[in-house]
């Protein structure tokens, strides 16, 4: 991010939503806000279905996605899978501290989470 956008998301309104009125934190709101393109904000929403603080495992919620046929809009014009797009995705939520990785189980290289 550039200090323009930096400076836009500080100066946002919605740091002033009054909480009792919204569910949503102003930092998670402004964060999912931000994602670069709707498929990914399809992807977040639905991470709201799981209860907060739920273990949710990485190949099982990217084939949800799957199933919800939210990558195969995004595979569509590239050579990649829609579990090679939901890797990508995942990757995107973690790097902009929207999923949190709570531990990785050794066994099956599976990371499981905590949002």
């Amino acid at each position: 991010m550039d200090t323009y956008e930096w400076e836009s998301i500080e100066k946002s309104n919605l740091w002033n939503l009054p909480q009792e009125n919204n569910d949503i934190l102003p930092s998670l709101l402004l964060s999912s806000n931000h994602l670069p393109s709707p498929s990914l904000k399809q992807c977040f929403a639905y991470c709201a279905i799981f209860p907060k603080d739920a273990l949710i495992d990485r190949e099982e919620l990217i084939n949800l996605w799957n199933a919800q046929v939210f990558l195969h809009c995004q595979s569509e014009g590239t050579n990649q899978s829609p579990e090679e797009l939901g890797g990508q995705s995942f990757a995107v939520f973690l790097n902009n501290s929207l999923l949190q990785v709570e531990r990785q189980c050794h066994f099956g290289g599976n990371v499981v989470l905590e949002y």
